[in-house]
């Protein structure tokens, strides 16, 4: 009997038949992740399956075969899907031996909102990524930015995207690491986008606007220069980048500012969050008066701060 079965499974094979696609996803090992390449026979996939590789160390990318798969698996594959991939269990040097079906990654998220992927933000100690909400979204007159937990890959700085999340969003603006989902990519929104023309830019990742705000620190140390431009009407999304003009000189001040040289004067630029000792604000929070305060006083070495005697009273609350 047991001959013939094995006979049986054979004819099976040679005959074409298969595991269904529900068969497989029940069945066999999974890894998720984002697309970031598609080619003719293989994709390449940012990994972000926390299961295999945990938080902070997801910036690992394997190859996946786009051959042999089951016939109702997902192929229409775009830069930016979030997909389930099913296979045998085997990654040799980042390359999936033999994958078996793949499914577009949906785990039914009750809301969604479109925006920017801007760049990570320095809130929660820099573990959190800032989108700017699109201004046709519903939300964007309560929440004009949100932030996310962090992400497997900055490659994707500048595309747009929509946020699967449960839950409310804070009134902080942040989307709880519970209640967050996943982002759709769908758009590399080069110069597609308008921020109201605001000066910027990238550095380590990070988006640091301008103030307008000329800063009171002489002759700083140039810490770099900028080597690369968008439109005036565009965000900067890859590092040393900005929307003003190119080769611009820069001094970074704190972890939350930076001061930019254009037109021989020093420009206070901000990021997200700024920094008072070990409390964190919003710069839509302060007035002019002390982020040019806090600009001068994060450039002082540590023993002069200490003779520091003035702090604004919004920083000292």
């Amino acid at each position: 009997m047991k001959k013939i079965m094995i006979i049986f499974c054979l004819l099976l094979t040679l005959s074409g038949c298969e595991k269904t696609i529900d068969e497989i996803i029940q069945s066999e090992p999974s890894i998720k992740g984002i697309v970031k390449k598609v080619y003719a026979h293989h994709f390449v996939m940012a990994v972000t399956d926390e299961d295999l590789f945990p938080r902070g160390q997801w910036s690992y990318e394997v190859t996946v075969p786009l051959t042999d798969l089951n016939n109702d698996s997902y192929t229409s594959l775009k830069e930016g899907n979030h997909v389930i991939v099913y296979y045998d269990g085997n990654i040799q040097n980042g390359n999936i031996e033999k994958a078996y079906a793949i499914t577009l990654f949906n785990e039914g998220y009750k809301h969604t909102l479109k925006g920017l992927l801007v760049s990570k933000s320095l809130y929660d100690d820099g573990n959190m990524y800032q989108i700017q909400i699109a201004k046709d979204d519903p939300n964007y007159q309560d929440h004009p930015y949100v932030y996310v937990p962090s992400l497997s890959d900055t490659s994707f700085l500048g595309f747009e995207v929509i946020v699967h999340y449960n839950g409310i969003i804070q009134s902080n603006g942040e989307i709880s690491q519970d209640d967050f989902g996943y982002l759709e990519y769908f758009n590399n929104a080069e110069s597609k986008y308008d921020d109201d023309a605001i000066p910027s830019i990238m550095i380590n990742d990070i988006l640091y606007r301008s103030t307008d705000l000329e800063s009171k620190n002489d002759d700083p140390i140039i810490d770099g220069r900028t080597d690369s431009l968008v439109e005036p009407d565009a965000l900067p999304y890859l590092n040393y980048q900005s929307n003003i003009a190119d080769n611009l000189e820069y001094h970074i001040v704190d972890k939350g500012i930076v001061d930019v040289k254009i037109d021989g004067k020093w420009i206070i630029f901000v990021a997200d969050i700024l920094y008072y000792e070990d409390k964190t604000y919003f710069p839509s929070n302060l007035s002019d008066d002390t982020i040019i305060w806090l600009d001068w006083y994060n450039s002082l070495k540590d023993d002069e701060k200490l003779a520091v005697s003035y702090v604004p009273s919004e920083l000292s609350e």
